[in-house]
């Protein structure tokens, strides 16, 4: 058999568990992809290809064939690669391939339709779909789906809205808005792209049409809800332009999502490779992916479909709860988990009574900027607080009460 193989010295290393190869038959120019897995204790492999298809077998038989290892690693990974090397090319309608199917199988892990979110957002980024200038009444009304874990950057907004401004309202050369038409509840259209775009508008009163790009049905119906947060965080890259850029805490969670609906490892090489493209840096990247097997090992993490709360984003809600429970028997405030001061409530207290106040009730409103945070005052310094409020505070005739804000909120495409 005169098969020639080609990087013959990197073929199988010690550590290889499965690899992806391709062979060419040369007289007829046609290709099979495949994917072998070694077996264990396995270290060089006798194995050639698997396909059953009579055509290959006998033009292979011929011998006239070049054999390539494409890659080598763990079984999932490779058999991932297999995979998207077969869908790119559409192998089992190619007439150039000898497979019959385009990959998959047990040791496929993957996000799903990597190639189509790809081709879905290199449309949107070169702004080949429609885009159309809506009345910014129409915008601003939409239902807005909140990728980023950390919510809405007013300094950010604020950044564009004085563009705006200097732009005398004219911002019809901005990157548009992203809308899937009829994604909501009863067929109501949803911003999955421009968030802060979209409230910097709104505060520019002369800003009168926004640039906007609507997914049709027919394009967003074909991605679940985490394929359409990776679309959403790939129109969110580290980039050059004033654009907000996607943070780590938003990529960690859709590699989490995709960990528990798919069984995408965190450090998968698809995972690397979307988060390549959206330019994260090496260093990032190992970041992003420390972070996610934490949560992924110690469960630590939010309910499918929600993100944290950061409370200094809802400083007027805050107030509103502040300003509700304060009355003329009741004093309020609200404080951080992680800066709680015990002290702070006695001297108000204590500024009470030098002042002879008939204020007898004190609510102390408590926010969560981490689950940790949260964790270790919940177990570690509440019942703490709680035992000197019964035994020091109470006896002198005060009613104090600590209440835990909500931590998270929903961020679910599929509930919106």
């Amino acid at each position: 058999m005169l098969t020639k193989r080609k990087k013959e010295k990197k073929m199988i290393t010690d550590n290889t568990k499965a690899y992806v190869y391709k062979i060419t038959v040369n007289s007829t120019n046609k290709k099979y992809i495949g994917f072998h897995k070694l077996k264990e204790g396995e270290v060089v492999s006798n194995y050639i290809h698997s396909s059953e298809d009579a055509i290959f077998q006998e033009d292979f038989a011929k011998g006239d064939n070049t054999y390539e290892i494409i890659a080598e690693g763990n079984a999932t990974d490779m058999a991932t690669l297999e995979r998207d090397m077969l869908l790119e090319v559409d192998a089992k309608n190619n007439e150039e391939y000898y497979n019959k199917s385009n990959g998959g199988g047990m040791y496929v892990k993957s996000v799903g339709k990597k190639l189509e979110i790809m081709e879905v957002y290199q449309l949107i980024k070169n702004k080949e779909l429609k885009i159309d200038l809506i009345k910014k009444a129409v915008i601003i009304a939409l239902a807005r789906y909140q990728t980023r874990v950390e919510n809405t950057d007013m300094k950010h907004v604020q950044t564009l809205a004085d563009t705006m401004i200097d732009l005398h309202g004219n911002i019809n050369d901005f990157d548009p808005i992203i809308v899937l038409r009829g994604y909501g509840k009863n067929g109501k259209d949803i911003i999955l792209d421009g968030n802060h775009t979209t409230l910097a508008a709104k505060q520019v009163s002369y800003v009168v049409n926004v640039p906007t790009m609507y997914i049709e049905k027919e394009i967003w119906s074909q991605f679940d809800e985490v394929q359409l947060v990776i679309l959403a965080n790939l129109l969110n890259p580290q980039q050059e332009k004033a654009a907000k850029s996607g943070s780590i805490d938003d990529q960690v969670s859709w590699i989490v999502k995709s960990f528990k609906k798919n069984g995408v490892l965190a450090d998968s090489q698809e995972n690397i490779d979307i988060l390549k493209s959206m330019n994260f840096k090496t260093r990032s990247i190992n970041s992003i992916i420390k972070k996610a097997k934490t949560k992924i090992t110690l469960n630590d993490k939010l309910p499918d479909g929600w993100i944290w709360k950061v409370w200094k984003l809802y400083q007027t809600e805050l107030d509103t709860i502040i300003e509700n429970a304060s009355d003329r028997d009741s004093v309020a405030y609200a404080t951080s988990s992680g800066k709680f001061n015990f002290e702070v409530a006695l001297d108000k207290l204590e500024a009470l009574m030098t002042m002879k106040s008939k204020k007898r009730y004190m609510t102390i409103f408590v926010t969560h900027p981490t689950w940790a945070h949260m964790q270790e005052f919940q177990t570690k310094w509440l019942p703490i607080y709680k035992k000197k409020i019964e035994t020091w505070i109470a006896p002198k005739g005060f009613n104090v009460e600590i209440k835990e804000l909500d931590y998270k909120i929903k961020s679910s495409l599929e509930d919106m």
